[in-house]
């Protein structure tokens, strides 16, 4: 079974704002985050904030989430978490997880960012309680720059003919200072 969401929309193109709407159905700059990362801006989801994980746990659903979380605070609400720290890596990432005792712990895993957290996504499911309506949430990295595809994809594209686009070089001499800090790499 599941959801679907028929009239939910982004209200932010910031991945991190954008994914801090979805966890708490607020407008990000609402609960503090209109930026990912701002400097002059207050970031990250307030423990004040109730999450959707959170309601759900009230109803009996066991919780999840693996790989990209970005939110300048540890998921709230979730029985099991293990996110990247800050935007993650590609290749062997780390994930900051909650030990028994409570206290954080970072841990590499050897691989590609979207197969690493993929299968732990699956292991969770099949080992989960098949008695409990569930939520997973999985964040991958690749759909954020600097888009490094896994070491078995590299050389599988010719792009001897292949055009880039008008702006591939863009110097970024008319823009907001903080998009220089942000450009886009291929």
């Amino acid at each position: 079974e599941g959801v679907s969401m028929t009239n939910f929309y982004a209200v932010q193109p910031i991945s991190g704002a954008s994914r801090a709407g979805l966890m708490t159905g607020c407008y990000p700059n609402r609960i503090g985050f209109a930026y990912a990362p701002n400097p002059n801006s207050p970031t990250g989801i307030s423990d004040k904030e109730e999450t959707i994980a959170e309601l759900l746990k009230t109803k009996g659903y066991a919780t999840a989430i693996f790989g990209k979380w970005h939110l300048e605070s540890d998921p709230t609400g979730f029985d099991t978490w293990e996110i990247f720290p800050g935007q993650g890596s590609y290749y062997n990432p780390d994930f900051i997880s909650l030990k028994p005792d409570g206290k954080r712990q970072t841990k590499r895993f050897p691989g590609y960012a979207t197969d690493v957290v993929t299968d732990k996504s699956i292991q969770w499911l099949e080992n989960r309680d098949k008695n409990k309506p569930f939520l997973l949430v999985v964040g991958h990295k690749a759909p954020h720059r600097a888009w490094c595809p896994a070491l078995r994809h590299l050389g599988k594209v010719d792009t001897s003919g292949m055009t880039p686009p008008a702006n591939f070089h863009d110097d970024y001499a008319n823009r907001p200072e903080f998009l220089k800090k942000n450009q886009q790499t291929v």
